[in-house]
């Protein structure tokens, strides 16, 4: 049970920090189209769109292979840290240059070009933050991770809603983003170098070969990743203009936001199952099983929930200027099934070393969302993005399942995800009535909890590991 324990006590910090993050993010996302208008705020998902695809290019999945071999050997983090910073030093110059060209090549307006540099100079900062990161994530005091995190959030929302109410406009938004990541960079590195690993200034060009052919396939699943879950922003903007980005990304937001639950989970028991993937297979199979289990519980009634509620969530949040945005809501409600049960397998795979045959299926997606994208945005504009982003996450689904079968001998059953369904379909009819929107949330809650209760979706086990995680709590 104290792996259980310890999953237990990393997840209630994340969570803490995370619900810190998600609350910002919001009310930023939020704040930020109402005062940039949709053309403009489509211009900003623009930049952290293709920021977020091309900042890997920098990072090579340094941060997640830092993770898997320090969880295991704590001894060897100097080593692997030194030479990763050696390593991204020469990858960032590299693809800055990259960006430039790409950019230039593709003849967007000089304005353009301005704002999406800054925004991934800002990037790249994190990205060195991100490794310093993994260091506490590999040692498993991941309240330094979470406080980091938190602090970006305050200091970007209180940045931008000052500038934005003074007047400013995108580009000091972009600065603040810079000055922001600056910061937080120095600040993870005093607290890396103080109180776990002190870096050693020196390199050796036979490991960082090493480093570099072992991250290479971390890095095409991050960049695969990036590419199917931001990559319709980036067609969108070139195929159908800003204007039409705003209306999805305004939608697309929502989704991403509850993305933070498997998030949170998968980041707690990545270094665990990393662990215990050497050691037993027993508990390795019992942490993935259960870890499913508790995805297909959470999902189905978010997802349930964005569908119904589409008109109410887009009207309350962006305005009627947004209305366009519901059915884009809609389509993507059904992105949040595939993608928390994506989220576990997907750690699962990268703890059991699988990561070569995990980036194929990720490739394959890719390849199949950049194709579908082409085919259906000329026609269908914001929704043909968001129809391929269902179809892309569905087929990572099932492809990732039927990896991790090869390998794991585990009792997930998925045939029961009938359950939470029925469950949360049931609570969704308190929608009918005509009363408060926050009164008939609160009940469908309600509903929910007692039907999975009644139909017995859980079990002694998952009661015992209940228990033990409040005892570590308490």
């Amino acid at each position: 049970m104290e792996g259980v324990r310890r999953i237990a006590r990393n997840i209630f910090v994340l969570t803490a920090a995370e619900f810190i993050v998600r609350v910002l993010q919001i009310f930023l996302v939020v704040f930020m189209a109402r005062e940039l208008g949709s053309a403009l705020f489509g211009r900003y998902n623009f930049a952290i769109s293709f920021s977020m695809i091309a900042v890997i290019l920098a990072g090579l999945g340094l941060q997640l292979l830092l993770v898997l071999k320090v969880s295991r050997d704590r001894k060897l983090a100097a080593r692997y840290l030194s030479n990763s910073l050696y390593l991204k030093l020469w990858l960032t110059i590299g693809s800055f240059l990259l960006v430039m060209l790409f950019l230039n090549l593709l003849g967007y307006l000089r304005e353009v070009r301005i704002i999406v540099y800054i925004f991934f100079g800002s990037f790249l900062l994190k990205s060195f933050t991100d490794l310093f990161s993994s260091v506490f994530v590999a040692y498993e005091e991941m309240q330094w991770d979470g406080a980091i995190k938190a602090l970006r959030a305050i200091l970007l929302t209180a940045g931008v809603v000052a500038a934005l109410w003074n007047g400013y406009g995108l580009f000091a938004v972009a600065l603040l983003y810079l000055c922001s990541e600056a910061a937080l960079l120095i600040l993870s590195f005093w607290i890396m170098a103080a109180k776990y690993v002190r870096i050693k200034y020196e390199h050796d060009w036979a490991f960082i070969k090493g480093l570099f052919m072992e991250s290479i396939p971390f890095a095409l699943t991050l960049v695969f990743y990036n590419i199917y879950f931001y990559i319709g922003s980036v067609m969108l903007s070139k195929m159908r203009g800003d204007y039409e980005v705003g209306i999805y990304s305004a939608a697309y937001n929502i989704p991403l936001a509850i993305m933070i639950i498997p998030y949170i989970y998968t980041f707690a028991i990545f270094p665990v199952l990393s662990r215990v993937f050497t050691r037993s297979s027993d508990s390795f199979k019992m942490i993935y099983g259960r870890s499913a289990k508790y995805m297909m519980v959470l999902a189905p009634p978010i997802a349930v929930g964005f569908f119904v509620l589409a008109p109410q969530i887009i009207t309350i949040l962006y305005g009627h200027a947004y209305e366009s945005s519901i059915i884009v809501l809609r389509v993507l409600s059904i992105v949040v099934i595939f993608r928390f049960l994506s989220n576990v397998n997907g750690s699962v795979l990268a703890s059991m070393d699988r990561q070569k045959e995990r980036v194929v299926y990720q490739g394959i997606t890719a390849a199949v969302n950049i194709v579908l994208n082409l085919l259906i945005i000329p026609i269908y504009g914001f929704v043909g993005a968001a129809i391929t982003t269902v179809i892309s996450e569905l087929l990572l689904m099932l492809l990732y399942y039927h990896l991790i079968m090869k390998y794991v001998d585990s009792t997930v059953a998925f045939f029961e995800i009938w359950k939470p369904f029925v469950a949360a379909l049931a609570a969704s009819c308190i929608f009918l009535a005509s009363i408060s929107l926050w009164v008939q949330i609160a009940f469908a809650a309600c509903i929910y909890v007692g039907l999975t209760l009644l139909m017995r979706v859980f079990d002694n086990k998952d009661l015992e590991m209940l228990q033990a995680a409040v005892k570590k709590r308490v």
